[in-house]
């Protein structure tokens, strides 16, 4: 996948934390979106050895973002939520309100 790709959109920021230098110096600015795709990319067919030392860098965050049940905060939004759904006082769509909703919102990003 190339900066050509449209990931690394074109800017003139002269400082930026967000770029990175790729093809030959020429600095392009890297979504976090194709960041996450190259490093999936990555992952799927890096040696066994690379893998286990990336996941040794992430594991105690991991460990501690996917503990929810744990969390007392979570667990008791989640009562909080279904406790208004049952009682009919939650806001509800349906699948076709959300579906029509991102497609509006995607929309109104490319026509930016």
């Amino acid at each position: 996948m190339s900066y050509r790709s449209g990931l690394y959109p074109d800017s003139k920021s002269s400082f930026d934390p967000n770029f990175i230098n790729l093809d030959m110096g020429k600095q392009r600015k890297i979504t976090t979106t194709a960041i996450r795709q190259k490093l999936h990319q990555y992952i799927e067919t890096a040696q066994d050895k690379k893998v286990k030392a990336i996941f040794a860098m992430v594991e105690e965050e991991i460990e501690k973002n996917t503990d929810h049940w744990n969390d007392a905060k979570f667990v008791a939004e989640l009562e909080k939520k279904e406790k208004a759904y049952r009682y009919g006082t939650a806001k509800i769509v349906t699948i076709d309100q959300a579906v029509a909703k991102a497609r509006s919102a995607v929309k109104k990003v490319k026509n930016n």
